[in-house]
């Protein structure tokens, strides 16, 4: 009979120590959930801003040489997305050209490659 009272409160006691660590787990994951709602926040807040920043970048506003070096950056990127999408609009005038006439030169197929390698990523200071 007292086997039967110890594997009892064993089990007992080992039921209640998984239900606290079910509970600890639950409190965590919840804890973590909350935590990346609010990195979420903060991602979407510096998006904005930043695009506020370049809208006034924009306008001729400088908010000093490092946000300057990146919206120069970010500048140069719409012109060379400018002319990758020329390009393509080339291609496919070339493309309904050499459907309409069989003389017609092959488009380039080419594809350029960025050679800036330069780190934008802002650092604390």
């Amino acid at each position: 009979m007292a086997f039967l009272d110890r594997l009892g409160k064993t089990l007992t006691e080992t039921a209640k120590t998984v239900s606290k660590k079910s509970e600890e787990l639950v409190e965590q994951t919840k804890l973590n959930l909350a935590i990346g709602n609010e990195e979420d926040k903060i991602k979407k807040l510096c998006e904005e801003l930043g695009s506020q920043i370049y809208k006034e970048y924009k306008n001729g506003t400088s908010f000093g040489i490092q946000f300057d070096e990146r919206c120069n950056f970010i500048k140069q990127c719409e012109l060379n997305i400018e002319d990758l999408k020329n390009k393509i609009q080339g291609l496919k005038t070339a493309s309904t050209a050499s459907n309409e006439s069989p003389t017609a030169a092959p488009a380039s197929t080419s594809t350029p490659e960025s050679t800036d390698s330069t780190d934008y990523t802002i650092k604390p200071q």
